[in-house]
Order: C-alpha cells, then structure tokens, then sequence
C-alpha cells in the first residue's frame, strides 16, 4: 500500500485557463479538422484546454450526467461542465500508479448534490458545484466501483462477495456506519444499479444477478447466468441488461428476473452494454462491435473494428475503432458513412443520453461537437455560466426535508426473506 496522501489543493487558475479557449482551439492544429466534422454532419461546439503539469497527460474519460469527469497519468481529475465546457474544479486524488474510478452523483441528507469518487484508499466526496471536500471515508472492506447512493445511505458491492448498505456518520472509526450486509458468495465487482421504487441490482462474478430492497435487502429474485458478470449490468425501460463471461447478453424482466432472450456471442463479455431506444450495443473482444434490437436480441449489425460506441447523433451512430478511428454509421443498418483518423485520443467517453460527442486526447484538449443545426454556442452564455460556476444546483430554492425513496430505515415485520441475519443494525 502506497503511502501517498492527497493535498486538496484547489487549482485556482484552472477555470480561467480553460475557458480562454472553449470556443476555439490553442494549440495549432485541431484534435479534428472541422471539415471532417461536417463531412459527419457535425460542428465543433466547444473546445476545452486542461492545464497540465509537464508529463502529465489525460488519461480517461467519464460522463456523470452534467459533468465530463477527466483524470490524468499524474493522478489528478478535472470536472467540465458539459453544455459550456467550462471546468469547474480540480484536485490532485492519488499517486501516478494508482487508478481513479468513475465518480457517482448522489444527494446528500441536507440537500446538496455531491460527487463520490473512489482510489485505492479512500471513497472521497466533495460538493458538487464547488469542489469543496465534504467528507473522505475509509471503509473497512475492498470496493472496485464506487457505490450508489441516496441521502445519507449509500449501496456497494465488494471482491469479498457481500453487498453493503452504509450511513454516513461521524460517530464511527471509517466515517461509515453499516446498516446491513448480505453474502453473495463471489466477487462483485460490476458497479450497483438503484432502480425502481427503491430496488438494488447486484451482479457478481458466480454469474448472479441478484434484485433486493435497499432499504432492508428483502430479496425479490435472482438470476443466474452461467459465468462471471463483471460488467455493469443497465437497466433501461425496467428491464435489466447483463453481459457475462459465458458469451452471453441475456435481457431480464425487472419486476420478476425472468429472461426475456439471451444472445449468444463468439467470445466472453467483460464489459457491460449501452442501450439507447431499441438498440443495445454489446463490445465483444475479437468481434468488435454488436448493435442488438432491445426487443427481440436479434443482432442489427456488427462492426469488426468497433470498439466503443460513443454516442447517437441523429441518425448515425458515432463509435471508436480498435485502431483509434472515429467511424460514423447509419444507426439502422451500420453502414460506414464516414471514417477519422485520431490517434491521440486518450480514449472512449461514452454518451447514451444526448446527442453530443465527447472526444478527450492525451495533450489536454477536450471536444464537445455536436449536430449542425445545433445553435452555435455563444460568447454571452458562457459568461453567464462562468458567473455562476460554483453555486449550488440548489441554490435558493426552499428545502422540504423529505426522505427520499431507499433513505429509511429496515422494514419491520417477518417477511420471508433469505438475505435477513443477526448481523443488521438500525440506522
């Protein structure tokens, strides 16, 4: 274990530095020329220039709902807002050798929104608008992906093959008081999912998918494909995705667990899918990229050199090749429209959720382009942005001071429930 500890130096030049070029490149030749961009049907909506020590370099990518998260080899990450590509804070997490996880977006008990982000040695929050350090937790188990959370209580799966429910709390050694734990058996490793009225989807490497209440782990049902789920499985319409290690992609009723269809691949699944509408996009190692109709699990189409689907931009499909190319293709038929070569991408950032590609390169330039009957992006909103960079989300706004829905306590009563044990402990 490393003896490395964090500083929480804030960057303060890092927003103004960023924002002299968000509309237009600084460094000469563009991360990609503005005519291949149209020859896609897109424009260059802003472009961001991360301030980078010297050898540092971008090193991932990751889109948490409003925020483009990018971290660096030297272990910092910065915080971009996506709509004006404005950066917001930046902080130095962990040493060169270790890795920093894909942040998670939750509310905290007293209202403010706060980003969960997870190194070898600590899960750390800060305030989401501001970077502000809020607390920075040791729990007294191993984690792979940072957990899920709501309120105060926050959902993880850990290698040692149980899943916790946690409160925040200040009146214990690791700043985290349990509520329950469950064993599962095996290693969970795949990244949580909180669904419908209060549900927690677990997936581990037995091949489980696993449905129980978060707030007191009453089970409702289990799935069991036949190898290890590492990837994230989604759920996207109430149904649950998951991609196994037995060449499997089975989509399951969220309700009951129940298999909906399963398609069968030429090699193991290690990541999990996307889905978007009617399409389910499954990377397999070796056969490049599936594009999968939701309903059926009929395959579309499939891309040999497809490696990472990036986002829908009307109606083609923006993905990254095995050889670092970004191809354009029809979303219906995968018929390649228009291929780009960018060899300095640090690496995929995938967007299921609106039409805006994300290109992060090893230099520090980060890219926002967009459809061309997109407005341009204007100089006066940026501004306005920039003024109000840091307030609170919530900022003015009355608060109720309503639990949330997986916020209260266990449930009472002697429901029938396999996961129950001597070991639970009131909030």
């Amino acid at each position: 274990m490393s003896d490395y500890r964090p500083t929480y130096v804030k960057l303060a030049a890092v927003a103004a530095i960023a924002t002299l070029s968000c509309l237009s490149g600084a460094y000469g030749e563009p991360l990609v020329a503005d005519s291949e961009l149209q020859a896609a049907g897109l424009t260059r909506y802003w472009e961001a220039n991360i301030p980078l020590s010297r050898g540092d370099a971008l090193d991932e990518g990751f889109l948490v709902d409003d925020t483009l998260y990018v971290t660096t080899t030297n272990g910092t990450i910065f915080t971009v807002k996506v709509d004006v590509g404005l950066i917001r804070w930046a902080e130095k997490l962990t040493a060169a050798e270790f890795r920093i996880h894909r942040p998670s977006h939750f509310e905290f008990g007293d209202g403010r929104k706060l980003t969960a982000i997870l190194t070898t040695d600590a899960l750390t929050m800060f305030d989401h608008a501001t970077g502000d350090l809020v607390r920075r937790l040791k729990p007294d188990f191993p984690m792979d992906n940072p957990p899920v959370g709501v309120g105060r209580t926050l959902y993880a799966g850990s290698p040692n093959g149980r899943a916790y429910s946690m409160v925040i709390s200040s009146g214990c050694s690791t700043g985290l008081l349990k509520q329950w734990e469950v064993l599962l058996g095996t290693a969970i490793t795949a990244r949580p999912v909180l669904y419908g009225a209060g549900r927690l989807l677990l997936a581990t490497h037995g091949g489980d998918v696993v449905s129980c209440n978060a707030a007191n782990k009453q089970f409702l049902w289990n799935f069991r494909a036949s190898g290890a789920i590492e990837g994230d499985p989604v759920v996207s319409g109430g149904d649950v995705y998951a991609a196994s290690l037995d060449r499997s992609l089975y989509k399951l009723d969220g309700d009951s667990g129940a298999l909906i269809w399963r398609h069968r691949f030429p090699c193991r699944l290690v990541s999990g899918p996307v889905v978007i509408g009617r399409t389910v996009y499954q990377w397999c190692d070796g056969h490049g990229l599936t594009a999968l109709d939701a309903t059926g699990g009929t395959a579309k189409w499939n891309l040999p050199d497809g490696a990472d689907f990036l986002a829908r931009m009307g109606t083609q499909d923006a993905v990254l090749s095995s050889g670092r190319q970004l191809m354009f293709v029809e979303a219906d038929s995968g018929e390649v429209i228009t291929r780009i070569d960018a060899p300095n991408l640090a690496g995929a950032v995938t967007n299921p959720d609106t039409q805006a590609l994300f290109l992060v390169a090893r230099d520090g330039r980060v890219l926002c382009a967009r459809p061309a009957d997109v407005p341009f992006l204007r100089h006066q909103r940026v501004s306005a942005e920039r003024a109000r960079l840091h307030l609170p989300a919530d900022a003015g706004k009355a608060r109720t001071g309503r639990k949330s829905a997986g916020e209260s306590g266990p449930a009472t009563g002697t429901e029938s429930d396999p996961f129950r044990s001597r070991r639970d402990t009131q909030p």
